[in-house]
């Protein structure tokens, strides 16, 4: 389900809604979730740590959680 939440999907929400993503893979389309961020069509975010996300996270609105099934022993 490559980029299942993309600009089409987030324009179809309710302004100001909060997205809790638990999926692994790029379900969602990063770029259109900057996006529908910008235009406050999401209010906020929350996104298990993944580097296609890495643009994400300097915004306020964006929680991240390190998935610890994806993190190398060697950074434990």
């Amino acid at each position: 389900m490559q980029g299942m939440f993309n600009d089409d999907a987030f324009s179809k929400i309710k302004k100001g809604a909060r997205i809790i993503n638990v999926a692994r893979g790029g379900v969602i389309d990063d770029h259109a979730l900057a996006r529908a961020l910008d235009a406050g069509q999401v209010a906020q975010v929350q996104l298990t740590l993944a580097a296609h996300f890495c643009t994400l996270i300097q915004l306020t609105c964006v929680l991240v959680l390190v998935d610890l099934c994806t993190v190398s022993s060697q950074l434990l």
